[in-house]
C-alpha cells in the first residue's frame, strides 16, 4: 500500500444517497474516518493515550471524477498542500474506480502533518501479504465492552475481497467467501486502527484459497488471521467454480510463512444437519441492511446471527448476561469455522439451530445450524470455541462447574 494512503475499503450503505452513489455526507465521513487513521499512524506514540481530537475544520471540495457507488473500491490518499498553508492542515484525496472524486481539507490546532514515509509498519518485514484495507474502529463495531464483534473481522476481510477482485479484474463477477476459518488472536477495542493484509494461496478451477491478516495499527499487533475460500456463485446461491479473476501481478500464488494454516478443527465436528436435541437460538429474515446489492445474505450478517444465537445458548447453560455481568466475565470467540453450502436471499426466513460438541477446563466449543424455516435446507455450518474471559484482567479462566455439567453428558453431534 503506498505510504500516502490513509483509508482504504470499500463504499457502504452509510455512505450513499439513496440511488446507491457516495453523498458529500459520506464522503464527509470517510475523511474524517482517514483523519483518525492519519493520526494513528503519524502519532503512534500517542496511540492509547485517550481519544483523537476531530478536526475544527473540515472543507470539502467536489472534484471530476465520478462519485464511487455502493460495494466499489474507495481509497483516500494525502497530498501536498500549498506552501501558504497553515502547518496544521492535512489535504486529502477521496478516489473511486475511476479517478479522484472528492478532495478535504482538514485542521486541527496543535497537530501538525507528520511524514507518513516513516510511520507505516514495515508489513514486509513480518512477511505479510499487501495491505488491501485499512480503518478505524467505531463504537458500533464493539460489544457492551468495547471489544472489536468478530462480525466486524470477516466484513473486513470481505471488504479486502472486494478490493483485491476490483484491483484484478474491473468489472468481473464477484467471487464470494464460501468457507471461512478465523483464529482471533489478541483483542481490538473501539477507535482502534486496523490494516487487512491479504494474499491467494492458492487457486484451481472451483475458486481460490486466500489468507488475510488482521492487524493493529500502528503497534503491528496481530489480532485475527482468517483463511477464507472464494468462489462465484450458481442462480441458486452454491458455489459454482471460480469467476475469471487473476491473481494481481504482485500477488504470486504462494503460502505466506508469517501466516500458517489453523490447525485441524477438533473432534467432534458438526454434522451435515442439526442433531436432533439442537435448539433455536435465532429467528431471522434476511433484510436489507444483511444482504449484499445481488440480494445475497453477506457474511457479517451470518456472523451476526451466530453471535446473537450464542447468547441465547449461553443463557441456555448457566451464562446468563446477569451472571456474566455480576462476575465481570464474558465468553470470548477464538477460533470460528464457517462453511457456507447455499447463500440466502433476500427476505428469506432463517432459523439458526445451535448445539453443544464438547467442553474442557477452559473453553466450549458448539455449532449453529442455519437453516430455511420453511424447508429445512440448511444454508451454513459454523462451529466455534469459545473461552471464558475476566473481564477485570483480560485473561481466561475456569468454565464454571455447573456449565461442565450441563454439557459433558450432551451426546455429540452426528
Amino acid at each position: 500500500m503506498p505510504t500516502d494512503t490513509t483509508y482504504l475499503g470499500r463504499v457502504h450503505r452509510q455512505h450513499v444517497d439513496a440511488t446507491g452513489v457516495m453523498d458529500a455526507q459520506g464522503a464527509a465521513a470517510v475523511l474524517l474516518d482517514a483523519w483518525h487513521c492519519w493520526l494513528a499512524l503519524a502519532a503512534p506514540a500517542a496511540a492509547g493515550a485517550g481519544p483523537r481530537p476531530d478536526p475544527d475544520t473540515l472543507r470539502l471540495q467536489r472534484l471530476a471524477g465520478p462519485a464511487p457507488a455502493l460495494c466499489q473500491t474507495l481509497r483516500c490518499r494525502r497530498v501536498a498542500g500549498a506552501a501558504a498553508d497553515r502547518p496544521d492542515t492535512l489535504h486529502l484525496v477521496l478516489d473511486g474506480p475511476a479517478g479522484a472524486a472528492w478532495a478535504g481539507r482538514l485542521r486541527c490546532a496543535g497537530v501538525g502533518p507528520a511524514d507518513l514515509d516513516a510511520a507505516h509498519p514495515a508489513a514486509d518485514a513480518l512477511g505479510l501479504p499487501p495491505v488491501l484495507g485499512l480503518r478505524r474502529m467505531k463504537a458500533e463495531h464493539g460489544d457492551q465492552a468495547g471489544h472489536v464483534n468478530v462480525q466486524v473481522f470477516l466484513d473486513l476481510v470481505d471488504d479486502a475481497v472486494g478490493v483485491m477482485g476490483q484491483d484484478a479484474a474491473p468489472g468481473a463477477g464477484r467471487q464470494h467467501i464460501v468457507q471461512a476459518r478465523m483464529t482471533l488472536k489478541s483483542e481490538l477495542f473501539c477507535g482502534d486502527v486496523v490494516s487487512v493484509h491479504s494474499g491467494v494461496r492458492t487457486s484451481d478451477p472451483m475458486g481460490q484459497d486466500l489468507v488475510h491478516a488482521i492487524v493493529h495499527q500502528p503497534s503491528g499487533r496481530l489480532a485475527c488471521v482468517v483463511e477464507t475460500r472464494l468462489a462465484a456463485l450458481s442462480p441458486a446461491g452454491q458455489p459454482a467454480g471460480q469467476a475469471a479473476q487473476p491473481a494481481r501481478p504482485h500477488q504470486p500464488l504462494q503460502d505466506w510463512p508469517a501466516l500458517p494454516l489453523a490447525r485441524p478443527l477438533a473432534d467432534p465436528r458438526a454434522g451435515p444437519q442439526p442433531i436432533a436435541t439442537a435448539i433455536p437460538t435465532c429467528l431471522a429474515v434476511v433484510d436489507a441492511w444483511d444482504a449484499d446489492p445481488a440480494g445475497w445474505l453477506q457474511p457479517r450478517a451470518l456472523v451476526n446471527l451466530c453471535s446473537t444465537g450464542a447468547r441465547q445458548y449461553l443463557a441456555r447453560i448457566g451464562l446468563d448476561a446477569g451472571r456474566m455481568a455480576a462476575d465481570a466475565m464474558t465468553v470470548a470467540a477464538v477460533d470460528y469455522a464457517i462453511d457456507i453450502h447455499q447463500r440466502p436471499r433476500l427476505g428469506c426466513n432463517l432459523t439458526l439451530l445451535s448445539a453443544p460438541l464438547a467442553v474442557s477446563a477452559k473453553s466450549i466449543r458448539f455449532s449453529h445450524h442455519l437453516v430455511d424455516s420453511q424447508s429445512g435446507t440448511v444454508y451454513a455450518t459454523v462451529e466455534i470455541v469459545g473461552v471464558i474471559l475476566d473481564l477485570r484482567s483480560h485473561r481466561s479462566m475456569a468454565v464454571p462447574a455447573d456449565v461442565r455439567s450441563r454439557l459433558a453428558p450432551t451426546p455429540a453431534a452426528v
